[in-house]
């Protein structure tokens, strides 16, 4: 009799001799399989649908929109538009130039064109948001430089440098904010801003300059072709080399509006200049379009219920404080039919600015919403084409150089 195999591992060989830890073979028929219950996808749970994604962050816009670090240069921005409209007109003692403001005129305008275009867009007419689109970027930029050409170049080039200025301090704050990086104040971001004021100003108006030169040279083309008698007839043949360079003014068209939010935004986060942030844009534009569609959706109904709410609050409170706290007051010296005398009429210039408040900074909220939601929808878009993190955001030695204490005024952010 032979003596029973012994085993190294004795564990091994109980676990494999022991009839109770014998496997099962496997079934080998496809019946079989069938047979057996099949296990059910696990379900997902809910911190799977926000975890990594990107939509969710995007409605934190009104949040961040309303915070003080943001509301602030918002504000400011409004006030210097409105002291700028005015001094056109203080210097020629005339209110002609335009009602409110050539850059109170345009904003209307602009804003109404917008709406054009969402509607054309929902009711599908192709040809009305073209004809929204032409007027907006073509017809009504170009008039006020037409009828008043000075005006307009000062108070372009003015706003041009407070919205890069400003809108490039908001950028800075929500793009530190999302890298959970310690809150500078507002003066220090303003700073940091006004130290990049020419490359953010050339990077904000680059794709419009593109654009007005598509402009100009369909001018030059039409002018030639056609203003110059006796051969009107047989030049007017090449105006049809209009065709292409309209084609492609059309292509720089909707890359002003689809790209110029972003490029104060690809100039702050990355900290580059505005070639590289253009280089960035058209990238991003272009492999990520859908989801730029996508992500404009998401923060332009946030927005208009935002924004919406605070004109809302704002005019409720101007109306409050005109007709509950100006109930038993009655400016007028003398007469009715005479004029108020110097002191009534400083007391009814008071009373305009401090009744305006709230709309100020109803716009101060709608300026800083815009900057807001385009950065993040800018750090969106870099997760979704190059997979680098929202978090992730450049830290140069200037910007260590104007950090200001916490403790200052303006510095808590939350």
């Amino acid at each position: 009799m032979k003596p029973p195999r012994q085993c190294a591992d004795k564990v091994g060989c109980l676990e494999s001799t022991h009839p109770e830890n014998k496997s099962v073979p496997e079934p080998s028929s496809t019946s079989q399989r069938s047979l057996m219950p099949a296990a059910s996808p696990p379900s997902p749970a809910w911190s799977e649908l926000f975890s990594g994604s990107v939509w969710p962050r995007l409605l934190l816009a009104p949040g961040l929109a309303i915070r003080w670090g943001n509301l602030v240069p918002g504000v400011a921005a409004i006030a210097a538009f409105k002291a700028i409209d005015a001094i056109p007109s203080l210097i020629a003692r005339t209110t002609d130039v335009m009602r409110g403001g050539l850059l109170d005129r345009w904003a209307q305008l602009s804003w109404y064109e917008v709406v054009r275009i969402v509607k054309s867009v929902g009711a599908g007419d192709a040809q009305e948001m073209g004809r929204a689109a032409s007027d907006l970027l073509c017809r009504h930029p170009i008039a006020p430089f037409r009828d008043h050409p000075f005006a307009a170049l000062f108070e372009t080039l003015a706003g041009l440098f407070i919205t890069a200025i400003l809108g490039g301090a908001i950028c800075r704050g929500v793009a530190l904010t999302m890298g959970s990086h310690p809150p500078r104040s507002s003066l220090s971001r303003v700073k940091y801003a006004a130290g990049r004021a020419l490359s953010l100003a050339a990077g904000l108006s680059l794709p419009m300059v593109l654009f007005l030169a598509t402009l100009l040279v369909l001018a030059g083309l039409g002018w030639v072709t056609m203003s110059i008698p006796y051969v009107r007839a047989v030049s007017s043949i090449l105006f049809g080399l209009a065709v292409p360079i309209a084609g492609i003014g059309v292509f720089l068209g909707a890359a002003v509006l689809a790209g110029s939010p972003l490029m104060i935004p690809a100039l702050v986060c990355e900290d580059t200049d505005c070639i590289d942030a253009l280089q960035r844009v058209l990238a991003y534009l272009r492999t990520g379009f859908v989801k730029l569609c996508l992500y404009a959706a998401i923060v332009g109904a946030a927005g208009i219920a935002a924004i919406w709410l605070v004109q809302g609050a704002a005019s409720w409170t101007s109306s409050l404080m005109s007709q509950a706290g100006l109930a038993f007051v009655t400016l007028q010296s003398g007469r009715p039919d005479e004029s108020p005398d110097q002191t009534t009429r400083l007391a009814l210039t008071i009373r305009d600015f401090w009744l305006s408040a709230p709309a100020v900074i109803a716009g101060g909220y709608a300026f800083s919403y815009l900057f807001c939601s385009a950065t993040l929808v800018y750090l969106g878009l870099r997760r979704s084409v190059d997979e680098q993190d929202m978090e992730e955001i450049w830290l140069s030695s200037e910007v260590a150089a104007t950090r200001e204490p916490d403790s200052e005024v303006g510095a808590d952010d939350d």
